[in-house]
């Protein structure tokens, strides 16, 4: 289990270097909402809700404070959300944003962002799994979310998708234990 000092060591470093901003502060994610509220028919302001990161920048929803935030659900978003940045830093701004949002479809057979979700989603589970929770009985939620409204139907298959995740979740944890 992972300690609380080693949580916040984390997180600080993200936060201390700038890398996390607020989303209402950013013009830019305002017109993503917009757009995404068109794209999904909704109306919820789900993209300003969520955590989300582009380019070098991990944005934070508008009503987030980190003095006020549990550490360990800052850390585990944050785990999340350094796997997107080491996307970003491989494949840059323009090309990861191609990546992301059409490779090769925008919906339903979007690969591209399959796969870097479920990299960022491993990331997760794992760091949900050093906080000593049940990582298995997120996982679910996960696989629906890959395949559904919150990544816009990225991917059709749940059944692939779950095992991905549970044999490199495994093969991750072994490494770990092996260190």
């Amino acid at each position: 289990m992972v300690s609380k000092e080693v949580m916040r060591n984390f997180c600080d470093k993200l936060i201390d270097a700038g890398v996390v901003r607020k989303k209402s502060l950013n013009g830019w994610c305002h017109v993503i909402n917009d757009i995404w509220n068109d794209l999904t028919s909704s109306n919820d302001n789900n993209f300003l809700k969520r955590a989300s990161t582009l380019g070098k920048i991990i944005y934070m929803p508008s009503d987030w404070d980190y003095k006020d935030t549990p550490i360990e659900t800052t850390y585990v978003t944050l785990k999340h959300e350094a796997e997107h940045l080491k996307f970003f830093k491989r494949f840059g701004l323009v090309f990861g944003v191609i990546i992301y949002l059409f490779l090769p479809f925008p919906v339903i057979f979007a690969y591209g962002r399959y796969r870097v979700e479920r990299n960022a989603v491993l990331e997760e589970l794992l760091a949900i799994d050093d906080l000593g929770l049940d990582y298995a009985g997120c996982m679910d939620d996960y696989v629906r979310a890959l395949s559904g409204r919150a990544y816009f139907y990225a991917w059709p298959f749940k059944s692939l998708t779950r095992r991905w995740l549970s044999k490199n979740f495994r093969l991750r944890k072994e490494a770990r234990v092996s260190l």
